[in-house]
């Protein structure tokens, strides 16, 4: 921002167009998640912004940090949601992966249709990175589309 008003947004017309699109679709939609990617500083947030809001859809959004808990970017958009997570991390549940990964879709899967934006996911933990790949390759999609930012 320059002077307080934000600068324009110029050119990526047919990628937020995409974006838009597949919000507008999301729970029609065989696409779970949506890749934004490119090298610092070159927009990637601001695409996402930019499309939807001009979308008439709910979206969550969650920031990823370096050092964050395991899955901590997924426990935020529950409780964004309003769904708790305590019973997803029972001690038998820490103990099988598939069976937290399929609670936290079926929770996931039950606050739809929802667009979630999980921005700079290349900061996030290992098991963060196994649970989108879980829900992008999820049978059928989940009632939500993803859309995941990351650094090249």
């Amino acid at each position: 921002m320059q002077g307080g008003a934000p600068l324009p947004f110029i050119g990526r017309t047919r990628e937020a167009d995409l974006l838009r699109h597949r919000a507008a679709s999301t729970g029609s939609n065989p696409h779970a998640v949506q890749l934004v990617q490119g090298p610092a500083g070159i927009g990637k947030t601001r695409l996402v912004h930019e499309a939807l809001d001009t979308a008439d859809v709910r979206a969550i959004w969650v920031r990823c940090w370096d050092d964050s808990s395991p899955l901590w970017p997924w426990c935020q958009v529950l409780a964004q949601l309003g769904r708790g997570t305590d019973h997803l991390f029972t001690s038998d549940a820490a103990q099988d992966r598939l069976a937290t990964f399929s609670a936290m879709l079926a929770e996931l899967d039950s606050c739809g249709p929802v667009v979630i934006v999980i921005d700079d996911i290349h900061l996030s933990d290992h098991a963060t990175l196994l649970f989108t790949r879980f829900l992008a390759r999820a049978e059928p999609p989940p009632n939500a589309l993803v859309v995941i930012t990351a650094r090249t």
